[in-house]
């Protein structure tokens, strides 16, 4: 399970991104918008979509959640104060990884500290909207299952009235070619 994903500045190496997937931190050498493309493409997601689909749920535009899955929704927090213009200041924490929030950083499931550097009552505001998105998105996994198994039992009704039919001509043959030998 993604735990975080946040930009980090590093010594010798410049711009990277944290990510910390259940207790296992990797650090990759790439900006944190791509890593969050290459995330999305591991869930098997296209990122523009997925955000644009999540503000439109959420009515928060840039700075909406992101619903990877049901067990991965991540909110987005700032970490950082960007030192060059692309640069990315926004990490994004997972809802279901988070114990606590502190006056100056979350505390996470596993222990860690994420240090952020914006108000209290954004992140809090932004980790109930996301609960409110995920409450949605399993509402609308429900209805898919539903309408899928649906589906399903009416597929099952007409091959079992298929198979009744075959059967019933069958003997018919059967009884026929009986009786003609």
């Amino acid at each position: 399970m993604l735990v975080y994903i946040i930009p980090k500045y590093r010594e010798g190496m410049g711009d990277c991104t944290l990510v910390n997937i259940k207790s296992d931190e990797i650090v990759l050498n790439k900006n944190i918008r791509y890593s969050l493309r290459q995330l999305a493409k591991d869930y098997g997601q296209d990122l523009k979509e997925l955000k644009y689909k999540c503000s439109r749920i959420t009515g928060l535009g840039k700075l909406s959640p992101i619903a990877f899955s049901i067990d991965c929704i991540l909110v987005p927090v700032k970490v950082r104060i960007p030192r060059v213009h692309r640069d990315g200041g926004y990490g994004y924490v997972n809802i279901f990884c988070i114990e606590q929030i502190h006056d100056n950083f979350i505390l996470l499931n596993n222990g860690n500290k994420i240090f952020f550097v914006e108000n209290k009552r954004n992140i809090i505001k932004r980790i109930n909207i996301a609960k409110n998105l995920s409450s949605t998105i399993l509402k609308s996994e429900f209805k898919n299952i539903a309408s899928i198994l649906d589906e399903v039992l009416k597929l099952n009704d007409k091959l079992e009235t298929i198979l009744l039919k075959r059967s019933i001509s069958r003997r018919d043959l059967d009884d026929r070619h009986r009786g003609r030998c």
